[in-house]
């Protein structure tokens, strides 16, 4: 330890600074750019016996939906049914699971007929949304974006607006 001495010649100690902030998450968290982190938060690895002891987490994306509180549990699931059937229509767009799949001729029909089931499951979520409300759902279930990036016309009342266009999707689809 160091010394040093004051003005009547007394010593004394220094103190050595001790942080007091916890160590940070091991694993990997991805690149650590803006674009990379947009929208994600690092969350905590529990084993089986609820505990972590080599501090590991991993980065996960958030989803919107389930940090709206407010929401019942009706709502919530007919958000994320909204949600997973647009997912659905989207990965099917691009191939998706038709394109994992190896197979020794093409069959179209099989292609059309599961971007028509598709479709319809996504058409029969939207059903009971009102043209008014569409594009709020639109914007929290399709493209998983927060309330706050609303034009302001559209922010006006927005969470009762989203839950009211729940209730009806919910009651439509017999949760």
């Amino acid at each position: 330890m160091s010394r040093r001495k004051l003005k009547r010649g007394t010593v004394i100690k220094a103190k050595r600074s001790v942080s007091v902030s916890t160590a940070p998450w091991n694993g990997d968290h991805g690149t650590g750019t803006t674009a990379a982190n947009a929208g994600t938060v690092v969350r905590e690895v529990l084993t089986e016996d609820g505990r972590n002891p080599n501090r590991m987490a991993r980065r996960v994306r958030v989803n919107v939906i389930d940090t709206l509180t407010s929401l019942t549990l009706r709502q919530v699931q007919a958000a994320k049914e909204i949600q997973n059937a647009y997912g659905k229509v989207e990965s099917l767009s691009s191939g998706g699971p038709l394109k994992e799949q190896v197979q020794s001729s093409p069959k179209p029909d099989a292609v059309i007929s599961a971007q028509v089931d598709a479709q319809s499951r996504l058409a029969r979520a939207m059903r009971a949304v009102l043209r008014s409300e569409r594009q709020i759902v639109e914007h929290i279930c399709w493209h998983n974006e927060k309330p706050q990036t609303l034009t302001r016309t559209e922010r006006r009342r927005w969470l009762a607006r989203f839950a009211q266009s729940m209730d009806r999707v919910a009651d439509h689809l017999r949760y």
